[in-house]
């Protein structure tokens, strides 16, 4: 085993179990596209689990999701990518991701879970295809073959997100440990104060316009948090001179995935004990109990869905993949608050999504084609 001193500025590498290898690179369109689309469907379900339960303030939730991660990340490693690296940059991937799904919670209370993620998406996709397409935080730029179909394509992805922010959630429809709210009854949530159900005045109605106003705000926020994840990864990739270990033609994206899975283990125990120590062990903030196992299940499969999009973004780059990212884990997620948690109701609801669906479908197939 090997240590390098910090005060070197080089990151700890563990030789006598880590095996650089070299990944297969594959040059294929309809595989990246795949794993995109499977990856979707991952990151549009992860928060299901969580959401039958009442997470509190959500810090129990978001330990749990950082315990999920960390094991996944441990098990990739093991069984599937002895290829491994740590480092201190993806760590900080880790705990802008961690932030960004801790603000998410509250976003997702406002607007349900299919149109929070359809919007705060918006700001990833937008975050992503600028990082990837003028080579922003120290990356190469990575432009597709066609411009105009491009930026019309983005365009049209912010269209949609702008009308996904017009639907509305019907709040009193939500499953909470497998059952359905009263009508009587309100979400616990610390983003949240329970209110008179009678009290319908102005001031009311300019307190829930400007709910959803902040929350629109944190989930572009939260969107350029989530797109900033991978881009301490791409930025070692792109200046491999950072690591000076004499490994930095053997380097891969998947390299450094126990890393990413480490920082976000450390930001979620951190915010989970500050908690702690803030209100205590109080069922009214940690949320249910049985909240824990679920999340980690979720963690699980974020871990999944990010390795494949990693895959996804080596095959067809960055400013292909994040944009079809926008909105497919939307669309997933959207399903699940039609058909299961019964948040949207009402036919100009549907047309707006519809519509909004269809729209950012366009823009998905005008990047793809940019790219061919």
């Amino acid at each position: 085993m090997r240590l390098m001193s910090f005060e070197e500025d080089t990151p700890i590498t563990i030789y006598n179990i880590s095996q650089i290898t070299n990944l297969p690179q594959y040059d294929n369109m309809t595989l990246g596209i795949f794993y995109c689309f499977i990856s979707a469907i991952g990151f549009g379900s992860m928060h299901i689990p969580i959401l039958r339960y009442n997470k509190g303030n959500g810090s129990l939730a978001q330990f749990g999701v950082g315990v999920g991660v960390l094991l996944a990340s441990l098990l990739n490693c093991i069984f599937f990518n002895k290829n491994f690296y740590i480092n201190a940059y993806p760590m900080i991937g880790g705990f802008l991701w961690t932030i960004a799904n801790f603000g998410s919670y509250f976003v997702i209370d406002v607007y349900g879970i299919g149109i929070a993620m359809l919007i705060w998406n918006v700001g990833n996709c937008l975050t992503g295809w600028a990082t990837g397409y003028f080579g922003l935080f120290g990356i190469k730029p990575r432009k597709p073959k066609i411009f105009i179909p491009n930026i019309v394509g983005v365009i049209l992805i912010i269209i949609s997100g702008v009308i996904f922010s017009f639907v509305r959630k019907n709040s009193k429809h939500s499953p909470i440990d497998g059952t359905v709210l009263p009508e009587n009854s309100t979400r616990i949530s610390v983003f949240s104060s329970k209110t008179d159900d009678n009290n319908n005045n102005n001031v009311g109605k300019v307190n829930v316009k400007f709910k959803k106003v902040l929350a629109l705000l944190a989930a572009l926020i939260c969107g350029f948090f989530f797109a900033s994840t991978t881009t301490p990864i791409y930025y070692l990739l792109d200046n491999p001179n950072e690591l000076l270990d004499g490994n930095e033609k053997k380097l891969t994206s998947f390299t450094f995935i126990l890393s990413l899975g480490l920082g976000i283990f450390t930001t979620t125990s951190l915010l989970f004990f500050s908690s702690i120590h803030l209100y205590g062990l109080r069922s009214d903030v940690l949320g249910s109990k049985d909240i824990l196992l679920s999340s980690i299940v979720s963690g699980f499969i974020w871990l999944n869905s990010m390795c494949l999009m990693l895959k996804a973004i080596d095959i067809v780059s960055q400013t292909i993949t994040y944009p079809i990212m926008s909105i497919c884990p939307g669309f997933i997620g959207t399903m699940w608050s039609i058909f299961y948690f019964k948040e949207i109701h009402g036919i100009k609801n549907y047309l707006a999504i519809f519509l909004a669906i269809f729209i950012a479908s366009c823009g998905i197939f005008l990047l793809v084609l940019s790219k061919i």
